[in-house]
């Protein structure tokens, strides 16, 4: 703003100045500087030193209509800092950076500042004879913040790392080198050497709009266009969610955020500098904001142009809505706060044309903006992994692989390798191989390297077979397939080191042979020579034997056997005849032993033992009346009976028999002497004949002459139980018992029973039936 500097032509004891905003001066000459430009009625009152006062009122206009400048950083170099005229165009302007450079004539200079720093910029201009100037407090500074989300990092040599960046208005990434577009906030790098790369940007602050989104509604804003729906003609606006709703000849498009969210509608009127969106937001001096808002096309052609304005003054470039309809744009500008406590922020039409002219706002942002600056660290992790020269050798020889450069390791083919995991696992190969070792370091980053083992052939051998020799015969061995050759042991061979040795060993020996090539490599081999022993002949000692048993015969160490006598052998021809003979007979076998020749004649003496006589006898067989036979047996020591059922003892030589039907026993008899066995049988009969025969008296006296004293029931063959009950007339029980031959005195409880007549039940079983027997019987004193 402008500073009015004011003189007095007469000398005053006192001096008092009423700028007309409220504030005064009592300095004869001041400069004072209005906040806001405008047109002020100014007094000064004067006193002289006698008390007398005069007083004289002008009216004073400051700058042209919203006369100010604003500044952005180029966010490359936030040192370069590029300054805007705001307001009408400007003439002689001079700008004072307030690091003691000047520059004039120009109304948008760029300045580079040498240092970070606040600025205490001068924008001077002419107005109608005067100078107006504005004195600004600038800030160039970088804040170092953390707005690269990507932590340091180590990668890979020959990976890529994708960086991270929190969201801004303007970016620049330095240095560009191994981006993949330094054009994107998050690019991806494929540096291959160590690097710092830093990320300089405009970061916005907390957005200060009031409604900005339009969620809700038509508040928080004015507009010098009229609220209707539906849209019937120029210079009307609506907030809704649905063009074609609110005019149905536009494109039907969606809000910039949600996609069914308001936005503000315009049909806009041929009428430059109509403000089409107006909104009065507190602001912090000596500030940069960033305003942005979204605007796209309802209806093609589309000639919108918009204006963004900060206190009357525009900012920026012209907000344009290209097509295709339904195209959200963004306009982004920055502007200073300078002095300014408040700004009125307006979106203003500058279109002068009828047809079309027909656009949406929406996401309307205006907030404080830093330049803030991050960096990020890559570190490459490019590990070199080496192993062992290529090498030749023998086929099936063992090789230490050694690998370096890694803390891990993974050989391929693992086949051969004692452990494909280690650093020095020894490869056993047969043919040729390449051995691919992939290190891994901490990072997790790999290297290989490569070792060929190449083989050279192993001779081939050809040997002597594994050979049976007598005692005391020499063989000759032999081996091919090289060009020197070694055996071991050296002991029995005429020369361990010509191919062809002769061996007289007196044992078995195991003859390895080491067969060297003409290309140096070796191969093994053995042959395995048995000496056959002299065979140990030997015949089955003398043995005694039952007649009529055979035993047989056993001789050993022969190939062929031939037996004498013949006649009393069964096969005479084999190694283990039995005897046939009856007699005490000594058997002469001849054994030869066919690889050696080797023969012998053994003796042996077979003894025949006399076989023991056994008779065995019964006493009866069983019948009804009869229980029970008696068997006996003779001549022997020892005796067994079969079956065992029915017989009280089938050890002994006389057992009981009880059979229950007629059995045929057997009886072997073993002679404890000769431990020789014979045998006999036994048939016992069983029928049911011979029933029992009972005599039952029908009168006793038990009168003490010694005669027909007791009752006592008789029978005439066996019985297996009877049952003896005795009542007497009362239906008393006198007498009771189960045992055979018992009788009653005819007493009872002690006492001689009455004469009279009494009643007797008998109950018996023999080995056929049970009988039942009921009688009276007639006691006589």
């Amino acid at each position: 703003l402008t500073g009015i500097a004011y003189t007095s032509k007469y000398p005053v004891s006192q001096w008092q100045w009423n700028f007309g905003d409220g504030n005064t001066a009592n300095t004869q000459n001041t400069t004072y500087t209005y906040s806001i430009a405008g047109t002020y009625s100014v007094s000064l009152v004067i006193t002289d030193i006698n008390g007398c006062k005069d007083s004289t009122t002008i009216s004073i206009t400051t700058a042209g209509s919203g006369f100010d400048f604003s500044y952005k950083q180029d966010v490359c170099n936030p040192l370069a800092v590029q300054f805007f005229n705001i307001g009408d165009a400007p003439l002689n302007p001079v700008w004072l950076f307030g690091d003691g450079n000047n520059v004039s004539g120009t109304a948008n200079p760029s300045h580079l500042y040498a240092l970070q720093g606040n600025y205490l910029v001068k924008y001077s201009v002419q107005n109608a004879g005067c100078t107006d100037t504005i004195t600004q407090n600038i800030s160039v500074n970088i804040l170092k913040t953390n707005i690269i989300l990507t932590k340091d990092t180590t990668i890979c040599y020959g990976a890529a790392k994708q960086l991270i960046t929190a969201p801004s208005l303007s970016f620049c990434w330095s240095p560009t080198t191994y981006l993949s577009d330094p054009n994107n906030a998050n690019p991806s790098t494929t540096t291959t050497v160590p690097i710092t790369y830093y990320f300089t940007a405009e970061v916005q602050g907390n957005n200060i709009i009031n409604n900005g989104d339009f969620t809700g509604g038509n508040t928080g804003f004015t507009s010098q266009y009229n609220f209707a729906n539906p849209n019937i003609t120029e210079g009307q606006y609506f907030v809704g969610p649905n063009p074609q709703s609110w005019n149905a000849s536009l494109s039907s498009c969606a809000d910039h955020t949600t996609g069914n969210g308001n936005m503000l509608l315009v049909n806009g009127a041929p009428i430059a500098g109509v403000t089409v969106w107006n909104q009065t937001v507190p602001v912090t001096p000596n500030t940069n904001y960033a305003f942005a808002t979204w605007i796209q096309a309802l209806y093609p052609p589309n000639p919108a142009q918009l204006s963004f304005s900060i206190n009357s003054g525009d900012v920026g470039t012209l907000i344009t809505a290209s097509l295709p309809t339904c195209t959200w744009n963004s306009f982004y500008t920055t502007w200073n706060s300078g002095n300014n406590t408040s700004a009125s922020i307006s979106i203003v039409n500058k279109n002068t044309f009828v047809q079309g002219n027909d656009f949406a706002l929406d996401d309307i942002s205006f907030s404080p903006v830093l330049i803030q600056r991050d960096s990020v660290v890559i570190s490459i992790d490019h590990p070199v992994v080496k192993t062992n020269n290529d090498t030749l050798v023998c086929a099936g020889d063992k090789v230490q692989l050694i690998a370096i450069g890694a803390p891990a390791y993974n050989w391929l083919p693992a086949a051969g390798l004692t452990n494909a995991a280690i650093s020095n696992p020894i490869a056993s190969t047969i043919n040729s191989t390449q051995y691919i070792v992939t290190g891994t370091s901490l990072y997790g980053c790999t290297a290989s390297d490569t070792v060929n083992i190449v083989t050279k052939p192993l001779p081939i051998i050809t040997k002597t077979a594994d050979t049976v020799i007598c005692n005391n015969t020499s063989l000759q061995l032999l081996a091919t397939g090289g060009i020197s050759y070694q055996w071991l042991p050296a002991t029995g061979l005429n020369n361990a080191s010509i191919a062809n040795p002769t061996a007289l060993p007196i044992k078995n020996t195991i003859y390895s042979v080491v067969v060297t090539a003409a290309n140096s490599c070796t191969a093994t081999d053995s042959i395995k020579i048995t000496v056959k022993v002299a065979p140990v002949f030997t015949v089955s000692p003398a043995d005694t034997t039952c007649a009529n048993t055979a035993i047989q015969l056993n001789a050993t160490g022969g190939d062929v056997y031939s037996w004498t006598p013949a006649a009393f052998v069964s096969n005479p021809n084999i190694a283990n005849p039995n005897t046939v003979g009856n007699n005490n007979t000594t058997y002469s076998v001849v054994i030869k032993e066919l690889a050696c020749n080797n023969a012998a004649t053994l003796s042996t003496t077979v003894t025949v033992l006399p076989m023991p006589t056994i008779k065995a006898s019964k006493t009866n067989d069983i019948n009804c009346s009869i229980a029970a036979a008696q068997l006996s047996v003779t001549g022997a020591s020892h005796y067994i009976w079969s079956p065992a059922a029915g017989l009280n003892n089938n050890t002994i030589a006389n057992p009981i028999a009880n059979p229950t039907s007629t059995t045929l026993y057997f009886v072997t008899g073993k002679d404890l002497i000769t431990n020789c066995i014979a045998k006999d049988t036994v048939t016992v009969y069983v029928d049911k004949g011979g029933k029992t025969l009972f005599y039952i008296p029908s009168a006793f006296s038990p009168n003490g002459d010694g005669k027909n004293d007791c009752f006592k029931v008789k029978h005439f063959t066996f019985l297996k139980s009877i049952d003896i009950t005795i009542y007497n007339r009362f239906g008393n029980l006198v007498f009771h018992s189960t045992t055979d031959n018992d009788c009653w005195d005819g007493t009872f409880k002690g006492n001689p029973a009455e004469a009279g007549n009494y009643v007797y039940y008998i109950k018996a079983a023999d080995n056929c039936e049970i009988f039942y027997k009921k009688g009276n019987l007639v006691l006589l004193r």
